[in-house]
């Protein structure tokens, strides 16, 4: 096992590059059948003219034979049972007939069932079996009024009776005739659909069957009483099959036991199988828009067409060729699914006849729907192995079963859990289930406690997939059964788990997390979930569970609490009375507590994107608005709201804590809660920049002058200058109800947003803290530019007006300004009026100190008053810049209105991006380490390259002889301060005394990428390592201000060094409190721990730092207790011993991980316990600066790593023991006489090497016997001196140096092979 800990790239925020699934599946209008017309045509006793017909002949009618009885009640009797039989369909409709009818009688159904319907669709049906058969010229027959002639009826009239939308049902032969006129062939697809609709049991030409052992109205009994007709036909169609079980072919169906619409019974099975059937091959072969319409959106319509799909398959075995409208496509009737059908009717005939049961009401269960679950999840198996590229999959045929199995309590919790699994694999799978109509049976079943579990998973599919499904949620008022589960969790004792099974406490862990993201997802923008979970007190179950007081807590995973705390904040975005409870409830302090000691960053970045909404300005429901004609009463505004002012000013200095914070993830989000304060306290902000403004106008308006004036007046001049400034009306007020203290919180919050926006080294977080500061200074500026312009414009009309003052208006949520709209006693002449110009002039604006370019002043005010309103017309050119001209001013303009309207303060995308990556199906196992078990996975591919490379290097390395010959010079590279070789690839990383880093193949002498670090002008780096080098490769670079970047690109997987600029993974301050520029300090020196993935970062700073890299937190903060800064670290890390089977597997010998060794500046040693706020022991033999410390691997201790190497300027090392009570060296070696500026020992072998300014560098073993020295450059520059040496770097596993000097060159030297 790996016992590598890896520290990958989590922190970016880009949302997937897949095209998304647009949700389809909601019917935009649903309709119902309203009214059924029959139109019996029979004239029984007597044939058409136009056919002969054999005998014997087919002659049921309706299921009786109409010569049984009387002309006269054989047709009121077929009209009554073919009208019994339509009301099973649909028993609350208008149903009429007219049998034999005319054309009156015709026209007179018509108009009635459109008058009965109105809009709503008809169903037209014409028996026309007792007539001719349909003219070509679209007429059908009727009678006259004494039945003695046959009169034609235009299809045309009948659909214009008739209207629209309409059915048109037409039993008759050549029916296909009248289809074209009917339908209006020209028009489009979803119009017709919803127009007009005609089935037909012929085609043109074509005459209904006549087979004597069917009935006449076959078609009408195909789509009114399927189950008979399809049982005689089934029973016809395999009669060698069928011959064991002595069945009469024309059995009465009643006999089977059980009513049609009773699932339980074999009759009602039997029908439930039939109608899974249809709609599966429904299903499979029409598009989904069309099986949406024809069996989704009307029941009946649903009905007749799943009917027509058996009467296609019947007619078509006796000759005819059914035709509809919208037509169906090829192979319906043969469909492979009809064979399951015809299974299961054999099936339930075998077992009713060899029980002997039949017409008995016993109960006879079909195997068919357990096995179309099998072969639905068969098809699931297969699915999950290419879920990858599942949505390139053809759909199941089985899914339309697995709706129907639902019904059944039976099968109910298999096919549920099936179709938890389909969901799973992507939204178009949930597209298609909801498309196929899951939607309402899923919301009905959460009434079931016992389905809750597999739901959950279920809901939170089709709430990743398409959030609106939140209003049906809340107006079924089913939020209760997710906000129930996480109140009783929520009240448990913490204690009582004891005895649980650890699967069940995981399952319900998992549970929590599901129910927190639907929740979620339910709330995020919908006043109306906001208001119901708060009813139901939503906060205060989620505060409880996100309680680190709480030990139930400890049972949540990471993922559970980071949506537990994104619940929370949807509740609450926007929602003044959410947050006010929230704040009563003590929830921000479980928020804060979370953002600051969480070791999980996600977790972190989400209790600050809860933190946020809590900040963001809350809407209250807005009034009916009875009165319009009243005055609105005045709201008072945010500030004089006290107590929410001090929640918030608590929270948002709690936020600032947390920019030191170790991931960009959580700075990130810190920065949209500033944007989301300053969105809602922007007049408070307005008035802290105003007077930073002013302070910068002040000293560069005195600078100008002392520059300017030289006289006996300059005194003078300053102080009226200073005094016109400091003196002037403020063009923001100071917020009504604010005091003293409560602005100077404000002000600390506007000096942290400029801080990060200058001294944040990830670009991301920089620039959107640097957008919020534009903000701020655009629309200040612009508010100087409207005063200047009521200045001139009063000034203009009247010298002579004097103390006229305006105070703005109050306006949307309170946000408006009291600000002095007017000058006293000065005019366009006088000195004062001109100084006061400059004052307002545009060389004085507001900088943010980012991109110079502005903000478009078009996106600032999309609507602005008419010149005229504000008394002037536009700006005269003189003493105004021209960026001023042709400006409008503005006096009513709420601030608000000012940045919203354009939407200019960026707002976070936090959970946006969490639920697009969020998986319903996510376990503790994180993806890649599952990718990585699979060698047929690219990213298992890799690993096992990785795992094949290691293994070799490391062969390698430990069969490094103790001997070594002659070093060569193999080439050299550019100007360096620190060189870092990669442990299993022929990566060099060079990095110069600035910014910029090349990747180097330092076999084949190529430089194969190179970047800027993007620290600051005047730093530069001064540490660099890699981080999992064993897997995929990061590059570690720390400055001297503090900073720590990680990148990622720069080593492929295959081991391949990249040719491309790598990328920012993160980037934090290791130290925030360091100096950037000073020389004489040692900057960022840190050392890395790869197997606990702890980072110890110190240098210029009077502490030591411990960072968990796992969670990007620092974990431990020690004060070294010297004035000297750090100049080199050291623990007893050693790779090798993490793979070695004969030492312990934790990768230390004899010192443990906690152990920190630290060369000092002032020549001393320390010791650091990370477990201990204590300094431990201290050496101080050196007299100078310490370059390099080591623990020894080769030492008198037998290798057990408790001695420490260290060299300092002066020249020496020296070789401790760090358990000796003594604190004396074991042995010092005077290795030069010249100060030393490079230290590295081997990790493998006794050897070190040391680098001078003077020009050479030294090879010695660990006793101090030299065994070369290097002064000449020998095969790229023979004869040439090599430079002063700045940095030295063994390969830990090869016996390779490199060497970096100040001549432009880098040196690669390794042993003279013979």
């Amino acid at each position: 096992m790996n016992p590598e800990r890896s520290i990958g790239n989590k922190y970016g925020i880009d949302l997937p590059n897949s095209i998304p699934v647009i949700p389809s599946w909601r019917l935009r209008d649903r309709m119902k059948t309203a009214g059924i017309g029959l139109i019996m045509a029979l004239n029984v006793g007597t044939d058409p003219p136009d056919i002969i017909k054999p005998y014997p002949c087919a002659k049921l009618q309706c299921w009786m034979d109409p010569l049984s009885v009387s002309r006269a009640k054989a047709k009121e009797k077929i009209g009554d049972r073919l009208e019994k039989q339509y009301s099973k369909f649909l028993q609350q409709s208008q149903r009429g007939g007219t049998l034999d009818p005319t054309v009156e009688d015709v026209r007179g159904l018509c108009l009635w069932l459109r008058k009965q319907a109105r809009t709503e669709r008809i169903l037209l049906h014409y028996n026309g079996h007792g007539v001719p058969r349909p003219t070509p010229n679209g007429e059908i027959w009727v009678f006259d009024k004494n039945h003695t002639e046959y009169i034609p009826l235009s299809v045309s009239d009948l659909r214009q009776w008739v209207g629209k939308p309409t059915i048109v049902i037409l039993d008759c032969s050549s029916a296909d005739d009248d289809d074209p006129i009917i339908t209006n062939m020209d028009t489009a697809a979803s119009y017709w659909v919803k127009d007009t609709i005609v089935l037909c049991p012929t085609s043109e030409g074509e005459w209904l069957p006549m087979n004597p052992e069917y009935p006449a109205d076959i078609f009408t009994s195909c789509l009114t009483t399927p189950i008979p007709i399809a049982l005689r036909w089934f029973i016809r169609q395999n009669s060698i099959s069928m011959s064991n079980l002595q069945i009469d072919p024309d059995f009465n169906v009643d006999s089977i036991p059980g009513q049609p619409n009773d699932r339980k019974t074999p009759l009602g099975e039997l029908n439930w199988i039939f109608t899974s059937v249809t709609d599966s091959i429904a299903w499979n072969v029409l598009p989904k828009p069309l099986f949406q319409r024809l069996f989704r959106q009307d029941l009946l319509v649903a009905s007749m067409f799943r009917n027509f799909l058996l009467a296609d398959r019947i007619l078509r075995s006796l000759n005819c060729t059914p035709q509809s409208y919208p037509p169906l496509p090829e192979g319906v009737a043969d469909h492979p699914l009809w064979l399951a059908w015809d299974l299961a009717c054999e099936t339930c005939l075998f077992n009713l006849i060899q029980d002997g049961i039949l017409g008995d009401n016993k109960d006879v269960s079909s195997p068919f729907f357990s096995e179309q679950l099998t072969a639905f999840e068969v098809w699931l198996e297969y699915a999950a192995i290419h879920k990858g590229n599942a949505n390139h999959l053809q759909p199941p045929e089985q899914l339309p079963v697995v709706l129907q199995v639902l019904l059944s309590q039976v099968h109910r919790v298999r096919a549920l859990e099936l179709l938890k699994r389909f969901l799973e694999l992507g939204p178009w799978a949930v597209n298609l289930a909801l498309s196929l109509g899951i939607f309402p049976y899923v919301i009905k079943l959460l009434q079931s406690a016992e389905y809750k579990t597999v739901l959950v998973n279920i809901w939170s599919s089709i709430l990743k997939f398409d959030p609106s499904c939140q209003v049906d949620l809340v107006k079924d008022k089913s939020l209760v059964h997710f906000i129930q589960p996480l109140t009783q969790w929520a009240k448990q004792s913490g204690g009582g788990g004891g005895s649980s099974n650890n699967t069940n406490i995981v399952e319900a862990a998992k549970q929590r997390t599901l129910i927190a993201f639907c929740l979620a997802a339910t709330c995020h923008k919908y006043p109306n979930a906001q208001s119901e979970c708060l009813r139901q007190n939503l906060h205060g179950s989620c505060a409880e569970l996100a309680s680190n007081d709480a030990s139930r807590f400890q049972l949540l995973s990471p993922i559970a609490r980071e949506w537990i705390c994104m619940c929370i904040g949807n509740l609450v975005r926007s929602f003044h009375l959410g947050q006010t409870q929230a704040y009563n409830t003590n929830v921000h302090l479980c928020l804060i507590a979370l953002q600051q000691d969480d070791d999980n960053a996600n977790v972190r970045a989400a209790a600050t994107y809860a933190l946020s909404n809590l900040l963001r300005r809350g809407f209250s429901p807005s009034f009916s608005g009875q009165q319009p004609q009243q005055q609105p009463r005045r709201r008072p505004t945010v500030y004089e709201d006290r107590r929410r002012i001090e929640f918030d000013l608590k929270v948002i200095e709690s936020m600032i804590k947390v920019l030191a914070d170790g991931s960009p993830m959580v700075r990130y989000e810190v920065i949209m809660g500033l944007s989301n304060f300053v969105e809602k306290y922007l007049q408070a902000i307005l008035v802290v920049a105003e007077d930073a403004t002013r302070v910068v106008d002040v000293i560069e308006r005195l600078g100008n002058i002392q520059e300017e004036q030289h006289g006996d007046d300059n005194y003078n001049n300053e102080s009226n200058t200073a005094h016109s400034i400091e003196s002037r009306k403020r063009v923001v007020s100071l917020p009504r109800g604010v005091n003293q203290m409560n602005m100077e919180r404000f002000e600390k919050c506007w000096k942290a947003l400029r801080a990060i926006q200058h001294d944040d080294p990830h670009p991301n977080v920089s620039e959107a803290a640097n957008v919020i500061v534009r903000v701020v200074h655009e629309t200040f500026y612009d508010m100087r530019m409207e005063e200047e312009a009521k200045i001139r414009d009063m000034t203009k009309s009247d010298h002579g007006l004097s103390g006229i003052q305006e105070e703005g208006e109050v306006g949307g949520g309170g946000e408006g300004i009291d600000r002095v709209k007017s000058v006293s006693n000065i005019s366009m002449g006088s000195p004062d009026f001109k100084r006061n110009v400059n004052i307002f002039s545009p060389k004085t604006m507001p900088r943010s100190d980012g991109p110079s370019h502005r903000l478009p002043k078009t996106n600032l005010y999309p609507l602005r008053r008419s010149s005229s309103e504000a008394g002037g017309g536009n700006f005269p050119s003189s003493n105004v810049g021209d960026e001023t001209r042709n400006i409008p001013a503005m006096p009513d303009r709420n601030l608000i209105d000012r940045v919203k309207a354009e939407n200019l303060l960026p707002k976070s995308e936090f959970y946006k991006w969490k639920k697009s990556i969020f998986r319903p199906d996510y376990d503790d196992v994180d993806l890649e380490d599952r990718d990585d078990r699979d060698p047929l996975n690219p990213l298992g591919a890799a690993r096992n390259y990785q795992n094949r490379r290691n293994k070799i290097v490391r062969r390698e390395g430990l069969n490094i002889a103790h001997h070594f010959q002659i070093l060569r010079n193999a080439g050299g590279v550019k100007m360096t301060s620190m060189l870092k070789f990669h442990s299993y690839e022929n990566a060099l990383v060079v990095c110069d005394n600035e910014d910029f880093v090349s990747i180097w193949d330092y076999e084949n002498g190529v430089r194969k990428s190179s970047f800027k670090n993007g620290n600051p002008t005047g730093s530069r780096m001064t540490t660099a390592f890699w981080i999992n080098e064993s897997s995929t490769s990061l590059l570690f670079v720390g400055c001297d201000d503090g900073s720590a970047r990680i990148w990622n690109g720069i080593v492929e997987n295959n081991g391949q060094i990249s040719g491309q600029a790598p990328t920012l993974a993160s980037s934090f301050f290791a130290i925030p409190d360091m100096e950037p520029g000073q020389r004489s300090s040692s900057g960022l020196i840190c050392e890395w721990q790869q197997t606990t993935g702890t980072l110890i970062s110190g240098g210029n700073s009077r502490h030591l730092r411990c960072w968990d890299m796992t969670a990007e937190k620092c974990s431990t903060s020690i004060d070294i207790d010297t004035n000297s800064c750090i100049t080199a670290l050291t623990t007893a890390w050693d790779e090798d011993e993490a793979y070695s089977a004969v030492h312990n597997s934790n990768g230390f010998r004899g010192t443990g991980p906690e152990i920190i060794v630290a060369g000092l500046s002032d020549g001393t040693l320390k010791l650091f316990d990370i477990r201990t706020p204590k300094t431990g022991a201290t050496f101080n033999e050196h007299g100078s600066w310490i370059v390099d410390v080591s623990f020894s691997s080769f030492g008198s201790s037998g290798g057990s790593q408790n001695e420490i190497l260290s060299g300092s300027v002066a020249g020496d090392i020296r070789a401790w023991d760090i358990r000796s009570s003594s604190r004396s060296s074991l042995r010092a070696i005077e290795v030069q006489r010249s100060p030393m500026t490079a230290l590295s020992v081997h990790k493998k072998i006794p050897i070190a090497a040391t680098g001078s300014h003077a020009q050479f560098i030294k090879i010695l073993t660990l006793e101090g016997e030299t065994l070369q020295v290097a002064r000449f450059h020998e095969n790229s520059l023979p004869g040439h001196r090599i430079g002063p040496v700045s940095c030295l770097e063994f390969h830990k596993h090869k016996l390779v140096l490199a060497a970096g000097s100040t001549n432009a060159l880098v040196s690669i030297y390794q042993p003279r092979r013979p």
